[in-house]
């Protein structure tokens, strides 16, 4: 089971401010996007069959760190992971570096609560929605409990 899925995306003008560089907002809206075509690509989930049968993930917070600009036309790579898992909910990763790993461009951590759509209210994960995601842990990001020592490993990497 891949981890770590990862993907490349070219980053777009109407994304950007006056001087090409990406919306900070839009970096969340990249990483998200990059973890829905994720959980398609590498592991046949699809959101809208969730939302059809009343239940879905809702975030409660982000958690995200600004390294460096993603400019107008760039290639970037998207890779995103599952740090936690519990009855209701998840804490996913997602890390945007250049094409090529050279560079780290934005560290996004981002809690979901699994919710009942018709009511709204947190709902604890099925057995097997739970065996699955605890399949799909990455137990080397778990060993991180805050999201700022995980962006001090990210910066030492990119001094090197």
């Amino acid at each position: 089971m891949i981890k770590e899925p990862s993907s490349v995306y070219t980053v777009r003008f109407q994304d950007c401010d006056p001087m090409g560089h990406l919306n900070n907002s839009r970096y969340i809206d990249y990483i998200i996007n990059a973890r829905e075509d994720h959980l398609d690509q590498y592991y046949n989930l699809k959101l809208s069959d969730f939302i059809a049968a009343g239940y879905c993930w809702v975030v409660t917070n982000h958690e995200i760190y600004y390294i460096k600009p993603s400019l107008y036309n760039e290639k970037v790579k998207i890779q995103t992971s599952v740090i936690e898992v519990d009855n209701s909910s998840l804490l996913v990763e997602g890390l945007m570096m250049s094409e090529d790993e050279s560079q780290f461009k934005s560290l996004l951590w981002t809690k979901y609560f699994y919710v009942n759509v018709k009511t709204g209210k947190r709902e604890n994960h099925a057995p097997e929605q739970m065996d699955f995601f605890n399949s799909l842990k990455n137990e080397h990001l778990s060993n991180y409990k805050e999201s700022r020592n995980r962006l001090k490993t990210i910066l030492d990497l990119q001094k090197r």
